[in-house]
């Protein structure tokens, strides 16, 4: 590190201040801190992350860039940019746990679950009234039923409905003593709720104490 002498860069009256803490000694003055990233305390830069990657996850399930443009009222060029574009920390979607727990680490829980039901069921199965309360790891001893409709297949996170104060896993039944049979625990889940009421029910008695799958970001 190269020195300075500090009559050639500061002010004499800063220098007179300094002297009366560090007369005489060689002292490190850091960097100015980075300023923060745009939209990063508003949530702005994270909402637009989300849109992107859903777009993004839309046109790798077979949207065109048109019907993207005027879905999201971009530009063409716009969209291009974001599905074709270099360097945008995109992650590609797979039907897996692994994947799963890759969007949860980058903030796009809700991006997965949403592709994944639209890949596997259709442009219309994805349920927009539901709350999703993310990924976590639920005990399997709390899961009271199974609603048996064939919802998911192995390997990705089970998906559970929170109604009535009980919770329901969305597929076989078969499935989840598979995973009771393993002496699996609590395993990675999505939590839905349908209403305002039952999420303050959800949160009270529950959502403190289960460990939450955190996303970096």
């Amino acid at each position: 590190m190269k020195y300075e002498n500090a009559n050639n860069i500061l002010p004499p009256e800063l220098i007179r201040e300094i002297q009366k803490y560090a007369a005489g000694k060689l002292i490190y003055i850091p960097q100015k801190e980075e300023p923060v990233a745009w939209g990063s305390l508003s949530g702005s830069r994270q909402k637009l992350r989300k849109r992107n990657q859903r777009i993004y996850d839309e046109y790798k399930n077979g949207k065109g860039v048109g019907e993207l443009s005027e879905e999201y009222f971009l530009s063409v060029d716009s969209i291009r940019k974001i599905v074709y574009g270099a360097n945008q920390n995109r992650i590609s979607f797979l039907p897996t746990l692994e994947n799963a727990i890759r969007y949860n680490e980058a903030g796009l829980a809700e991006e997965w679950l949403r592709t994944y039901y639209i890949k596997t069921y259709g442009e219309k199965s994805y349920p927009e009234e539901w709350v999703c309360d993310g990924l976590i790891h639920i005990p399997l001893r709390l899961i009271a039923d199974t609603d048996n409709i064939d919802l998911l297949q192995a390997d990705v996170p089970l998906i559970i409905r929170f109604q009535n104060g009980r919770f329901y896993y969305q597929g076989t039944k078969e499935y989840l003593v598979s995973l009771k049979e393993q002496h699996i625990t609590a395993y990675p889940a999505y939590v839905f709720v349908t209403d305002k009421s039952e999420y303050d029910s959800y949160e009270t008695n529950y959502g403190r104490h289960f460990h939450r799958i955190r996303f970096r970001g």
